[in-house]
């Protein structure tokens, strides 16, 4: 099958290498991947922390909180928590000094130039996070795994071979091969310990975070700002509680080795170059620690307090935000998929070998037919035409059978033989036309597919432009696929038109000819070579189908090995869009 992003990246690097490219890297980078973001428990409150808090009220406090409650009938848990939060805004002004305005009730200069930065630096994963949380995140998480249970995945992919399995179980059958590979998967899986399931999981839910607070709508706070540097409490209040609950729940610093294999996954669903990745990855790895420390400079912002502050309301906690719990789930599915197709890819191509073995015998090969200037080695990975061994036996007909096909049965037949059907003839003679011109046709096409051909020379023409290639692969296939229904189509009727001379169908609209005895006379081995060509074109047109068959299923396996594997949306979109917004 087609080579998908998780092959690539797995393929690129192995676990050791990336290792030492980190090694290089990170020792320029200023990464402290040890120290967390935030401390949940210092943002949440409970009746306990309350309770805790008005043990520690200062007596004149307590008097305070007294003269409210009885002399002024004042709610006691109320005045309690109005006090709490007076003391909460004073603890914040002596942290954040520049950030807010309490008495204008406002954001101010310093808190939106750090929004700004954070925005702006956390771009270096948008494109990252989208192509390995996205439509091809299941197959990010097939690497993740990957990296994480190196043994396991060797396992997987020797047992995702039906080869290496048939070498163990010869004598299985097809169904008996694929219940031998599904059970080995699911026994494979299974040995996944719940060690690595919940470090995979963190590092999901990480990596799930780090996309909310990437799609967070930083814009729309910021253009919330008025000139003078300052924007209302009210107009902020509420897009700030949706990015305190990103920030209370990505409590941990994506390790580098993840960020490593995130931006190599990234660069392999870009085509870019060995080369251009090893440039990239070691800028994208300084910018991404620079983004990441300047998430933890704004978490020193006490956001969760300030908002409590606003809202007036002193049990405000930020919510628990979940994801990346289904990451063991789609690395099943991803395995099972990957282990089907590749079995029926299997069936396929050994079907495919039976025939061709048995093109061979026809046309009495020593191998399978090959027109080089129409195979995967001639056209570059991406522009293949349809259809290969089609047409190569296509066209081995009109060099080895046609002529003399024509030479030993069609002329003579036509000249000379009188049908007992006179439709027939005329249908001969359309067919025998027809294979003539296909013959001519065919030959200037492939002419055409030379480096210094019409199409060859298009192709080099437009070799650095990926449209244009795609143009002439597409025109290119549909001739071929032209050419190859013709031929198909005009040797389906002489089949039955010579099994019908011969005698040798019981399909009434072909009948023999009525001076067949004539024709004996004239022509010595007519008789003979009528009945092997007769045959020989029924089992050429019969494989020609065939063949072209099994190129269809294999090319819908390759197609679905392309699409398989695409999720609909990412976890954040589908489960949490409140917090894209």
């Amino acid at each position: 099958m087609q080579s998908t992003i998780f092959d690539q990246a797995v393929a690129s690097l192995t676990s050791e290498e990336r290792v030492e490219m980190l090694k290089k890297i990170t020792g320029e980078a200023n990464y402290q991947e040890e120290v967390a973001l935030n401390v949940p428990e210092e943002r949440m409150v409970d009746a306990s922390q309350i309770e805790e808090a008005k043990n520690s009220l200062r007596w004149w406090e307590r008097v305070r909180l007294f003269i409210a409650t009885f002399f002024f009938r004042e709610d006691p848990e109320r005045s309690l928590e109005m006090l709490l939060l007076r003391k909460t805004k004073v603890e914040i002004m002596m942290k954040a000094s520049g950030y807010v305005d309490f008495t204008n009730r406002k954001f101010l200069v310093k808190f939106g130039k750090q929004l700004e930065q954070v925005h702006i630096a956390l771009e270096v994963f948008r494109r990252p996070l989208s192509d390995a949380l996205g439509e091809h995140r299941q197959e990010f998480y097939a690497l993740l795994g990957a990296e994480e249970c190196p043994s396991l995945q060797a396992e997987l992919a020797r047992n995702a071979d039906p080869n290496a399995i048939l070498e163990l179980h010869p004598n299985t059958d097809n169904a008996g091969l694929r219940a031998v590979i599904e059970r080995g998967c699911d026994d494979i899986l299974r040995e996944i310990g719940n060690g690595s399931r919940q470090t995979i999981r963190l590092l999901t839910r990480t990596l799930v975070h780090l996309e909310r607070l990437v799609n967070f709508n930083f814009e729309k706070c910021l253009a919330y700002y008025s000139k003078d540097g300052t924007c209302s409490f009210d107009l902020l209040s509420k897009p700030l509680q949706k990015l305190d609950d990103i920030l209370y729940s990505f409590t941990m610093r994506p390790p580098m080795r993840l960020l490593q294999l995130l931006f190599v996954f990234s660069y392999h669903a870009q085509h870019l170059t060995p080369t251009e990745m090893e440039v990239h990855l070691k800028d994208d790895l300084a910018r991404a620690a620079e983004a990441m420390n300047l998430v933890s400079a704004f978490n020193q912002f006490p956001l969760t307090k300030t908002l409590k502050v606003i809202l007036e309301d002193y049990y405000y906690n930020p919510n628990s935000l979940t994801g990346g719990e289904d990451w063991f789930n789609l690395y099943k599915k991803f395995w099972r998929t990957r282990i089907e197709l590749a079995y029926r890819s299997f069936v396929s191509t050994r079907k495919l070998q039976e025939l061709e073995a048995k093109v061979c015998e026809v046309l009495n090969l020593s191998e399978p037919p090959l027109v080089s200037v129409y195979s995967d080695q001639y056209w570059p990975e991406g522009y293949r035409p349809v259809y290969q061994r089609t047409f190569a036996i296509v066209y081995t007909f009109y060099q080895k059978v046609y002529r003399t096909l024509s030479e030993k049965i069609l002329r003579p037949i036509l000249e000379v033989g009188n049908f007992q059907r006179r439709e027939n003839r005329t249908e001969l003679i359309e067919a025998n036309s027809s294979l003539f011109n296909t013959s001519d046709e065919i030959d200037k096409f492939v002419a055409s597919l030379d480096r210094d051909g019409e199409v060859g020379e298009q192709f080099a023409m437009h070799e650095s432009e990926p449209k244009q290639l795609e143009t002439i692969t597409s025109i290119t296939s549909r001739n071929a696929t032209t050419l190859i229904q013709n031929t198909a189509d005009t040797l389906c009727i002489v089949s039955l038109i010579l099994q019908g001379v011969a005698g040798e169908t019981t399909d009434h609209k072909y009948a023999s000819l009525v001076n067949m005895k004539d024709l004996d006379m004239k022509y010595e081995t007519l008789r003979m070579d009528l009945t092997h060509y007769s045959y020989l074109i029924t089992q050429l047109w019969t494989l020609i189908i065939d063949v072209r068959d099994i190129e269809d299923r294999l090319s819908h396996i390759e197609n679905v090995a392309r699409t398989k594997f695409l999720e609909k949306a990412s976890a954040v979109t589908a489960e949490n869009a409140d917090y894209i917004g």
